[in-house]
């Protein structure tokens, strides 16, 4: 995993790159990925080859087609590389 970032900054940062967009422009977990940054199915693709490698891990198909906002992206990235956040103790 990318020691440097977080799993939160390195999506972020990766989503960046991939939707030619600031990390800044990206930072918030409800962005739609196609509506909000333009993120076609090609850079989409690409996007999860890039996460894939940054943080070593594998992205199932399913978790790739069911990723819509940046949040979703997030929150399969902590999942997958074993640094989800502490559960909600109110939930």
């Amino acid at each position: 995993m990318d020691d440097e970032l977080s799993p939160r900054a390195g999506v972020v940062a990766a989503i960046a790159h991939a939707a030619r967009r600031t990390p800044r422009d990206c930072a918030d977990p409800g962005l739609d990925l196609w509506n909000d940054l333009g993120i076609d199915s090609l850079s989409l693709l690409e996007l999860i080859r890039d996460l894939e490698k940054r943080f070593q891990v594998t992205i199932p198909d399913e978790d790739t087609g069911q990723a819509n906002t940046v949040g979703d992206l997030i929150r399969t990235i902590q999942r997958l590389a074993g640094s989800d956040p502490p559960a909600d103790p109110t939930r």
